[in-house]
Order: structure tokens, then C-alpha cells, then sequence
């Protein structure tokens, strides 16, 4: 799944206030109620609180997507039914 691929964020950092971007170098900032657990799947693991938490990319990489972007994700929820939210909360910030 490299192909095409503009961005690709691991999200298996331990520490710090950075998304590390591992394509192009576009990291992202993160804020609000985060954590990050050395424990994931893979590496590390970033976990969100669910009401405050997210990532912020600068206007200038977002801005060359326009309205079209494709993203994937997979993670781990802690409630029945927050898969549903956390795909909506992804597209309304876009």
C-alpha cells in the first residue's frame, strides 16, 4: 500500500507532542487529551480520550488534498457502538 502514498502516520511513538509523519516528514501536532502507551500492536500505541484529543496537520500539506482524500485507520475501542463515532469525528474534522 506504498503506492501513491502521501502520508503514512504509525502513531507507535512512546513520548512527546509530535505525530511522526514517516513518508514525507509532514508530522503532526498533538493536542487536547492524548496519551501514548509503549505498548501497541506494533510499537507503540497513541490513545485518545475520546472528547478532546487529536492531531493537527499544518494548512500547507492539508491544503494540496483539496475536498478529495482517502484515509484508513485501525484501532481499538474501549466501548461497543465508538467505532461509528470516531469515523464521524474523522470526517468532520476534514
Amino acid at each position: 500500500i506504498t503506492s501513491n502514498l502521501v502520508a503514512r502516520f504509525p502513531a507507535d511513538n512512546t513520548a512527546g507532542t509530535t505525530l511522526s509523519e514517516v513518508t514525507a516528514g509532514n508530522n503532526a501536532s498533538m493536542l487536547g487529551g492524548y496519551s501514548w502507551n509503549p505498548s501497541g500492536r506494533i510499537g507503540g500505541a497513541l490513545t485518545l480520550s475520546g472528547s478532546s484529543g487529536y492531531a493537527a496537520m499544518s494548512q500547507g500539506f492539508t491544503a494540496q488534498f483539496g475536498n478529495t482524500i482517502t484515509y484508513a485507520c485501525w484501532f481499538k475501542t474501549s466501548t461497543r457502538g465508538a467505532l461509528g463515532s470516531a469515523a464521524a469525528a474523522v470526517r468532520s474534522a476534514w
